[in-house]
């Protein structure tokens, strides 16, 4: 709901509005339980978000002071935690409302289109209204185009306890121009996984990256390369590979290293000592024990 900010001039609370939708995606299906984003996402793709607001117009200028001749805007902002970037959109029929239309009701359909590739981790999540033009007298109003006369923000997690990993489009070099995809993986184990991670697609192989969209199948033995390849790179840390019991251990919630811990707590009776063991000795019996419990039926 609306937080209350201090402000040198009047603002609406929740009592001049009849509705304050929660965010849905494109076919009206709620998109947030629980503080957690519950629809897949993921960096190469867009969220849409949307909601709907309605207030009582007599109610808002009588809490906020202005008059039917002002202007007001809606807007909604996201601002990641994991990126530091700041979006803001306002749909076009919401840049200029106008107080003096003889609707007893305003009404307000409003959504927010955000690049995955712009967001990770967390989010906030902002709706708006400030004042555009003033053209009342009075003084116990907000003077200034821009104020804040209401505001609503609500937290949202959007990888839930398992962060997911950037992923970026790129021309390939030469030398390996012919690669669908690469991993790049951080030495620090103790990296966060957004920014120790990345998954590369070879911009030029767009039949790929269209069966990976598409295709379950494709994500899924995707979804196992990547989980071979980050163990593997830890099993060749020296302290990783050290380690004789899963119950010890002390990498940072989120890291790199703990990552590839969760995915050896699927496989049975092995912690990543005896793991890299196998992986030393015998490579082929290593790759059938990976398959075996990251490949589905």
């Amino acid at each position: 709901m609306a937080r209350e900010y201090f402000k040198p001039y009047k603002t609406a609370t929740d009592n001049a509005f009849i509705e304050i939708s929660e965010w849905v995606d494109e076919e009206d299906h709620p998109i947030i339980e629980d503080g957690i984003l519950t629809k897949r996402w993921s960096p190469n793709s867009v969220l849409s978000l949307h909601r709907n607001i309605s207030f009582n117009k007599e109610s808002f200028l009588e809490e906020t002071g202005l008059q039917s001749n002002d202007t007001i805007r809606f807007t909604n902002k996201c601002f990641s935690n994991g990126t530091g970037l700041k979006i803001s959109e306002t749909n076009s029929n919401n840049e200029n409302i106008r107080l003096s239309n003889k609707d007893k009701i305003i009404d307000i359909t409003s959504s927010i289109n955000i690049d995955g590739t712009k967001i990770s981790e967390n989010i906030d999540l902002i709706s708006e209204i400030v004042l555009i033009e003033k053209n009342s007298s009075n003084d116990i109003s907000a003077t200034t185009t821009g104020s804040i006369l209401w505001h609503d923000s609500m937290k949202i997690s959007l990888e839930g306890s398992d962060p997911i990993f950037p992923i970026e489009q790129n021309i390939f070099p030469q030398s390996f121009f012919n690669t669908n995809w690469c991993l790049e993986i951080d030495h620090n184990l103790d990296s966060t996984i957004t920014g120790g991670i990345k998954l590369l697609f070879n911009k030029e192989k767009k039949v790929f990256i269209e069966n990976i969209r598409s295709d379950l199948k494709y994500r899924e033995l995707l979804t196992y390369e990547i989980a071979k390849q980050i163990i593997i790179h830890c099993l060749l840390d020296d302290e990783f590979k050290s380690i004789e019991s899963l119950d010890n251990t002390n990498y940072p919630e989120n890291s790199v290293g703990q990552a590839a811990l969760n995915l050896i707590r699927r496989i049975k009776n092995f912690a990543p000592k005896k793991l890299y063991n196998l992986y030393k000795d015998n490579p082929l019996e290593f790759d059938k024990l990976i398959q075996h419990y990251f490949i589905s039926n």
